[in-house]
């Protein structure tokens, strides 16, 4: 059933780029399922041919049951950490239990990984030009976790995708007597472009053929706990992500893995224990600093960490996030001349550029719910009401001008800019050497107060509004805002209302987020808006503007042809939300626990804020089809991340047998 599943392409949907345009990734999720039918499984690259379900695996694979094994010893390792300070967790949980991820999807007859994404990553070869490879980039193809159990009893889909992904990372060899222009012209699209089938075999053809790449490593990142509103009011909800990498051994056979350092992550633990280990992290970020504010370095094995747990919600603002603040104490890095440098400009500046660029700061900093590549969904292959119409985050969106100069440079045979911006900038013109950023959007990220003297680069807002604190930290010298409105008058559905603070707990799932006040624009509400602001504690991190949806709303009546509205009527939760959660089988009960309510219009160039994912429209809202002459692929709306349960590990079937489960009345 699950090989059927995967290779139901619909490939007179596949988009493909501009004719002459360097491909930089393959989205469509019929063309990826193609081109996984043709010998791209996660069985196929780790050698085990015919390895469908993540039973097989664990049975056939000796590298994916050693990721599996890892896997559960931190999961194990962290809940009993939790439990003894008081937060147990419960796979299926009852009340306000935390929730913790079931290992049995990793050995499940109903459960598999998908190919969600296939990205060009040419840029990459900076990188491993630093550790003494001569090749050319990489290639990534993205995995995701996912399940498809028998129908419901009234024919409801029962599958869902679940908050893990595999990148399965391959390096590209040099050609034998030439150069890295001969790869990247792999990936410019041909004249005239191929389309169905053709445009599947020209990627196995070019770059994705086999003898051409060599397996590198396999990362993880699994959301493994949860903990609902109900718990964590102030943050409403949080949620902490596991991040692991696993070096491919040479050999014949199925591959095997070991766990390998994670890329410019520090080791916290024992770098704070170890006095040798401190002043040597101290050496390399002094000697460093040209390499560091480029973005282009690699942070020592001895010094590096094997493992990541990054938490949300705002995780931007978590103390966990920033690894090297925790490591290096403000004295540690003395007095250094920032002058010379082309971002840098102090020492907050330094620590923040340091902290981006490990694996939790930058996932946290500009990913959606702690990824930057999550896919989209297949016609049949979720609930209509467990869809995601964009399946990239906002620092995924903003890379592509940077990555696709980068491609036509080395064709080109010009240098490349090699400089890597923060993962929470917006996008921007790449043609004049440094980047010139784009104004940022409505509610995405901005360097707030005093923030933006850290740096050289910076960025501004769009056009009247400003950038407000939603969230400080007192021990980040750097603070992220987002931008919003100034007047009342301007506020649109689903912006953030409230602004807090965070303060750091002795554990990350110990912190808490304290409300300080409404927002700026929020000051005039009662005569100026009509928006309410809906509070954090029922699922919606950091406030929500609401109203409730018109009859012209509901009817999509103000949305014009062409156009991603600020605001459309949506989906909201509710009591009967709550109630399909407990359930353990939300495809039975959803589209009844859901309510209509204004949200932000999300499409296209318009993302959403941090900790709010873009939901797709389910096609039974607008039956007369009136959505502005456009099909519900191009306008979503905003919702809290874990509202879908695709992105939440609770709320699902047994994995052993697609049963349903049995649990209390939990919240959001």
């Amino acid at each position: 059933m699950l090989r059927h599943f995967l290779v139901a392409a619909l490939f007179l949907l596949v988009a493909a780029p501009a004719a002459g345009a360097p491909l930089l990734d393959v989205r469509d999720p019929a063309l990826l399922a193609a081109v996984e039918a043709a010998g791209w499984s996660l069985g196929d690259v780790l050698g085990t041919p015919g390895a469908v379900t993540t039973q097989a695996l664990a049975a056939e694979s000796p590298g994916f049951r050693a990721l599996r094994d890892t896997v559960a010893a931190d999961v194990a390792e962290l809940a009993a950490t939790m439990a003894q300070d008081g937060r147990p967790l419960e796979v299926a949980p009852r009340g306000e239990t935390g929730r913790v991820i079931d290992m049995g999807w990793f050995a499940s007859p109903i459960a598999g990984f998908a190919l969600s994404g296939i990205v060009n990553r040419l840029d990459r070869r900076d990188f491993s030009n630093l550790e003494g490879m001569n090749d050319c980039g990489e290639v990534r193809l993205l995995y995701r976790l996912f399940y498809r159990a028998e129908p419901g009893r009234k024919g409801e889909i029962r599958a869902s995708r679940l908050p893990v992904s595999l990148n399965v990372v391959f390096t590209v060899p040099r050609p034998q007597g030439g150069d890295c222009a001969l790869v990247a012209a792999r990936w410019l699209a041909p004249q005239p472009m191929p389309t169905g089938e053709a445009f599947r075999d020209w990627l196995l053809a070019g770059p994705l053929v086999r003898s051409a790449l060599t397996l590198k490593q396999i990362e993880i990142n699994a959301q493994i706990v949860r903990l609902p509103s109900g718990q964590e009011p102030g943050f409403g909800g949080q949620a902490a992500y596991l991040m692991r990498a696993f070096a491919a051994l040479p050999g014949e056979g199925p591959a095997q893995l070991r766990e390998k350092p994670l890329e410019n992550t520090p080791d916290v633990d024992r770098i704070r224990q170890d006095a040798a280990l401190k002043a040597a992290l101290v050496d390399y970020v002094k000697t460093s600093l040209p390499a560091i504010d480029t973005g282009v370095f690699h942070l020592p094995d001895e010094l590096s960490a094997k493992r990541a747990i990054a938490f949300s919600t705002f995780g931007s603002a978590r103390l966990a996030n920033h690894p090297f603040t925790q490591a290096l104490e403000g004295a540690d890095l003395g007095t250094h001349d920032y002058a010379g440098l082309g971002l840098i400009r102090d020492a907050d500046g330094l620590r923040e550029r340091l902290d981006n660029a490990s694996c939790a700061g930058c996932h946290q900093g500009g990913g959606t719910a702690g990824f930057h590549f999550f896919g989209t969904d297949n016609a049949g292959a979720t609930s209509d009401y467990n869809r995601v119409l964009q399946g990239i985050s906002p620092h995924y969106h903003a890379e592509q001008p940077r990555r696709a100069a980068y491609v036509e440079a080395v064709i080109a045979g010009r240098e490349p800019n090699r400089f890597r911006p923060l993962s929470y900038a917006p996008a921007a013109d790449w043609t004049a050497g440094a980047p010139h950023y784009v104004p940022a959007g409505t509610a995405m990220a901005c360097l707030a107060g005093t923030s933006g003297a850290a740096f050289a680069q910076g960025w501004s807002c769009g056009h009247g509004e400003t950038c407000q604190s939603l969230s400080g930290n007192s021990k980040l010298g750097v603070e992220i805002g987002q931008c919003m409105p100034a007047r009342a008058s301007e506020v649109t559905a689903g912006l953030a209302c409230l602004r807090g603070e965070v303060s750091s707990g002795r554990e990350p799932y110990l912190d808490r987020w304290r409300e300080i006040a409404q927002i700026n624009s929020f000051a005039e509400r009662p005569t100026l808006s009509a928006y309410s602001c809906r509070p954090s504690r029922i699922g919606v991190p950091g406030g929500l503007a609401y109203r409730q949806c018109s009859d012209p709303d509901r009817a999509f009546a103000h949305i014009k042809a062409g156009e991603v509205p600020a605001e459309v009527c949506g989906l909201a939760g509710g009591k009967g939300f709550d109630r399909c959660v407990a359930t353990g089988d939300f495809a039975a009960c959803q589209q009844q626990a859901m309510v209509r309510g204004m949200r932000p219009a999300c499409g296209r160039d318009s993302f959403c804020r941090e900790d709010y994912i873009c939901q797709s429209l389910p096609e039974g809202l607008d039956p007369a089809g009136k959505l502005g002459g456009q099909s519900a692929d191009e306008v979503g709306f905003c919702s809290p991340t874990y509202f879908l349960f695709q992105m939440r590990i609770d709320g699902h079937p047994d994995p052993a047998s697609g049963g349903r489960r049995k649990a209390a009345v939990v919240s959001r």
